[in-house]
């Protein structure tokens, strides 16, 4: 899939990837303070999700569980840990760092809506590839409809933020909190109001409200985090698409490309 994207980028796109690579290893020190920041954001909000499920009935703690917990588990869930930040960020540069920005036509409000909704919708369908037509049934509508918030949430962290380590950081925590989950510690309630399914917590409505409160705190603190953690300049990028005859510095960030017929054909589409 890396492999694909590459190709795209290069190819298609003609940006530099090799320039996106080296702009984030001159700014490491704030990339890395940003992904720690939006990933505790993430996790902090999440322990509160997770008291309001168990408030509602939705999980209960295991004591057994808990008991049977020893020192290669926990490694085994440190480990699983790592293996979710190379995850989360896979999948941020898929479709945050190709798909979010190559839809980013203009500076525009409704730009960056379209951007968010269609890179979320590509985010979404993408985790049932192996087997697309399963969305079309019912019981994978509440798995659509988690995904695609979560993928708006993550797309409105790289934007506000102009760096996609803030976007594999939130990506991480949300990880790292369902995590609890597969140790069995937490277990979710069989029945109820569906606060959390039992094979993914991402279909029920809690999990949603959860989403959308870390995306109101995100953008609550766009301002700030901006600021703090800025690496790229994606509204430059966006208006170079629409701009063509604009010039920039390409030692700064990844090199544009100035034609913008196939990103607006497939936005079409």
């Amino acid at each position: 899939m890396l492999i694909c994207a590459y190709l795209f980028v290069t190819l298609v796109w003609r940006q530099s990837v090799t320039g996106f690579i080296v702009l984030y290893f001159q700014n490491w020190r704030k990339a890395r303070s940003g992904f720690w920041v939006c990933a505790g954001l993430a996790v902090s909000v999440g322990l509160l999700w997770y008291m309001f499920v168990f408030a509602a009935g939705g999980a209960r703690w295991s004591s057994a569980a808990w008991a049977q917990t020893d020192t290669h588990a926990l490694l085994k869930l440190f480990f699983t840990g790592l293996v979710a930040i190379i995850l989360a960020t896979t999948e941020e540069i898929l479709f945050r760092a190709l798909a979010f920005k190559y839809l980013l036509t203009s500076t525009t409000t409704w730009a960056v809506v379209r951007a968010m909704v269609l890179s979320s919708i590509i985010f979404a369908l993408a985790h049932r590839f192996d087997d697309p037509l399963s969305w079309l049934e019912l019981r994978f509508v509440g798995l659509l409809i988690g995904l695609f918030l979560l993928g708006c949430l993550l797309a409105l962290v790289y934007y506000v933020t102009n760096s996609l380590a803030c976007s594999i950081g939130a990506h991480s925590g949300l990880i790292w909190i369902a995590l609890a989950k597969k140790t069995q510690i937490i277990q979710v309630a069989p029945s109820g109001w569906d606060i959390s399914n039992s094979f993914d917590p991402r279909t029920g409505p809690a999990a949603w409200l959860l989403f959308i409160l870390l995306t109101i705190l995100f953008w609550s603190l766009r301002r700030w985090l901006r600021k703090t953690f800025e690496i790229e300049n994606l509204d430059l990028i966006a208006a170079v698409a629409t701009s063509p005859q604009l010039e920039i510095d390409v030692t700064a960030r990844p090199a544009v490309d100035h034609s913008v017929m196939r990103r607006d054909w497939l936005v079409a589409i």
